[in-house]
């Protein structure tokens, strides 16, 4: 499938899910990033039903879904909906597939001449869809497991990689196979062979970009981390924490471009309003004017690096290696507050004899 026409038909399945107003209830996954900085989410518990009451509940969603090829798009997505919502509730991954597989065939074995076959198309898409979904959502159960035995992660792989053959435009599941990709492991190299984004950054999405520039500002690999933010803030311009991450790889590449630095930090600093959070903004700060600062002080504009350095200090007043940088900078100043900078040198000495 050529670009363009793969884009038609993402287009084309937007379109029918707006007009026929069929919205998808995926059960929420937690990122393996998002476990890595919060910690194990809190999942709310489901008491099961006992087995004979599950069936019965699934037969009678079954018994919902007759004369399917009678019914418009929409009722046909509804009533599909309940059922496969019903089942993931319960993580009952490959029974949903079997009941989708066995729809996919019988919609693809359908007569051309057909007199619903003006409703086929749709229904044939949604069946990629939900197919693509559920491989998603098994797949990420695996790794919500923690520790993976080589079976795992293989089994992981695999049913990404059935997701992306059956929507290879699926957001999450490309960024499911960059994170695979950029982490190493037994798959790596078959899930960069599958799908790999460096081969366009302008057609890769934000989730994946940010994954993959996390992976190269790990690694060190500045020069393409800065390619990488760079396409993510084309796609996201006032996303404070891709313009911090931008600012922060233009300091370290071999070249470093310290005024275009200094300007997307202070781009960052002004997107901070952008963000409805009010603790999260306030978290954000340490980190933005810790960026400006390190670009100023660089540029050996002393006087604005302690400006920067200070306000960086507000809610981390505690943060040793920013007071370190404030120090150094304060005394390159050619009117130091000395005050303020005996007060700081207390501080670095107390912690460094504790």
């Amino acid at each position: 499938m050529t670009k363009s026409s793969a884009r038609c038909c993402s287009c084309s399945l937007l379109v029918l899910l707006l007009v026929t107003g069929v919205f998808l209830a995926w059960p929420d996954r937690v990122s393996a990033a998002q476990q890595d900085s919060e910690g194990p989410a809190e999942h709310q518990q489901t008491e099961a039903p006992a087995q004979e009451d599950l069936e019965a509940s699934i037969r009678d969603l079954v018994k919902e879904i007759r004369d399917v090829d009678r019914m418009s798009t929409a009722a046909y997505g509804s009533a599909w909906q309940n059922l496969i919502s019903f089942l993931l509730l319960y993580e009952e991954f490959e029974r949903v597939e079997e009941y989708l597989h066995a729809e996919a065939e019988r919609l693809d074995g359908l007569a051309d001449d057909d007199a619903t076959e003006s409703r086929i198309p749709s229904k044939r898409i949604l069946m990629r869809l939900w197919r693509s979904r559920n491989f998603i959502s098994w797949a990420e159960s695996f790794g919500a497991a923690g520790e993976l035995t080589p079976e795992d992660e293989d089994r992981h792989f695999e049913l990404l990689k059935l997701a992306f053959e059956q929507h290879s435009e699926d957001t999450r599941c490309l960024e499911l196979l960059t994170r695979l990709a950029c982490r190493g492991g037994r798959n790596a190299n078959a899930a960069r062979d599958l799908y790999n984004p460096e081969d366009d950054l302008k057609e890769a999405s934000v989730p994946v970009l940010t994954e993959l520039g996390h992976y190269k500002l790990g690694n060190k690999d500045f020069d393409s981390a800065v390619e990488i933010f760079e396409a993510a803030c084309a796609q996201s311009p006032d996303n404070a924490v891709l313009l911090n991450n931008l600012a922060w790889c233009y300091l370290w590449t071999k070249d470093p471009d310290l005024e275009r630095s200094l300007s997307i930090a202070n781009e960052a600093i002004n997107a901070l309003q952008n963000i409805e959070n009010p603790q999260q903004r306030i978290s954000l700060m340490t980190y933005l004017f810790d960026t400006k600062g390190l670009a100023l002080e660089n540029l050996q504009r002393f006087d604005d690096a302690v400006s920067a350095y200070e306000n960086a200090l507000r809610e981390r007043p505690d943060n040793l290696k920013i007071i370190k940088r404030l120090i150094f900078c304060m005394e390159n100043c050619e009117e130091p507050d000395e005050q303020r900078l005996a007060e700081l040198k207390a501080i670095a000495e107390e912690d460094a004899g504790g």
